[in-house]
């Protein structure tokens, strides 16, 4: 099982922490910079980092949120051949609360970007809309068309800067 993060960055300050949630996690993790933040949420390099993954699982970490050190774990029995096409996680979202893992909440508003594990056949040629909800609107086109797990447990955290690591 190949995992994949891939992390659209314009805040390079947040990257450290970033890895650390990620240490015990065996993946490749690919980033590409936006320092001047042209794109809207990053969207565009996720885009292109997504064009460069052609096989395995897929995790989008923005560079503002945390793995929970678990995931992988919690994830790792569950990647099984014929199995689920996508897991969703529960998410602590630094504004919203909690965003739970549930069918119901997959759209704009009740979904980020780094709730979802996916494989990449699932994904397909489906891209992130340049949008600052583009992560429900991606999510809404994707996980319909698959056999998708809901763990409603918060195994990502939305914002590095204002929560404390658990």
């Amino acid at each position: 099982m190949t995992l994949h993060v891939l992390t659209a960055c314009s805040r390079p300050e947040n990257l450290e922490r970033v890895a650390r949630s990620l240490a015990a996690t065996p993946c490749h993790w690919h980033v590409r910079f936006d320092i001047e933040r042209q794109y809207v949420g990053g969207q565009e390099g996720k885009n292109v980092l997504l064009a460069e993954v052609h096989d395995g699982w897929v995790f989008f970490l923005d560079d503002d949120t945390l793995m929970h050190p678990k995931l992988y774990r919690r994830l790792g029995t569950l990647f099984e051949e014929g199995g689920p096409d996508a897991f969703v996680v529960s998410q602590r979202h630094s504004v919203l609360g909690i965003l739970h893992a549930a069918p119901e909440n997959v759209h704009v508003g009740g979904i980020d970007i780094g709730q979802v594990v996916a494989r990449r056949t699932l994904i397909g040629d489906t891209r992130i809309p340049n949008t600052y909800w583009g992560d429900g609107e991606f999510w809404s086109e994707i996980l319909p068309k698959g056999k998708v797990v809901y763990l409603d447990e918060v195994l990502s955290y939305q914002n590095a800067l204002a929560q404390k690591e658990e």
